[in-house]
């Protein structure tokens, strides 16, 4: 229907202003069908790579060779996009104190939690970490960013990157 209105715009069949969509007509149609069926507007959720594709990249992360911030980048946020997780800083890394070998027996949300933080359109997540992403998160913390963490450990700095944009000597 758009397309046809607009050629007989073009052709001047029809007027300039005939058959034009009122302004913000997606809005309001789903406020419309929300008020309707009693059921709160919500986003689509499409995931961003197949489950094939996911075991894959998973696997990859043990090889030796890949960049410890790309593991803890995929680990802590494979769901969400990339450019917000690599904002995260440590205060937004929540820990609690646990014994590494404690992490499996541990309630789900003892283990602690990321806020990644959202930009303009694309919203923020809170992820509650699994014992595989606590693993991770200690390997970093102790890893390439001991030596942030002990200046920040030690009050000497307030904040750091997670993900330092130099390659750290690991």
């Amino acid at each position: 229907m758009a397309l046809l209105s607009a050629w007989l715009r073009e052709e001047h069949v029809i007027p300039p202003d005939a058959a034009r969509a009122p302004a913000q007509w997606r809005k309001a149609l789903k406020e419309e069908w929300a008020q309707r069926t009693g059921k709160p507007r919500t986003r689509p959720h499409r995931a961003r790579h197949t489950v094939h594709e996911c075991r894959r990249i998973f696997a990859a992360m043990s090889d030796p060779r890949v960049d410890p911030r790309i593991r803890l980048a995929i680990e802590l946020a494979a769901k969400c996009r990339t450019g917000q997780v690599l904002r995260c800083t440590r205060r937004m890394l929540v820990l609690s104190e646990i014994a590494p070998n404690e992490c499996e027996s541990a309630p789900p949300t003892a283990l602690g939690q990321i806020e990644i933080p959202g930009a303009r359109k694309k919203h923020g997540e809170v992820v509650v970490l699994t014992p595989e992403q606590r693993r991770t998160v200690d390997d970093a913390l102790a890893g390439y960013l001991a030596t942030y963490q002990a200046a920040w450990r030690a009050g000497q700095i307030e904040d750091y990157y997670l993900f330092r944009a130099r390659r750290c000597a690991c």
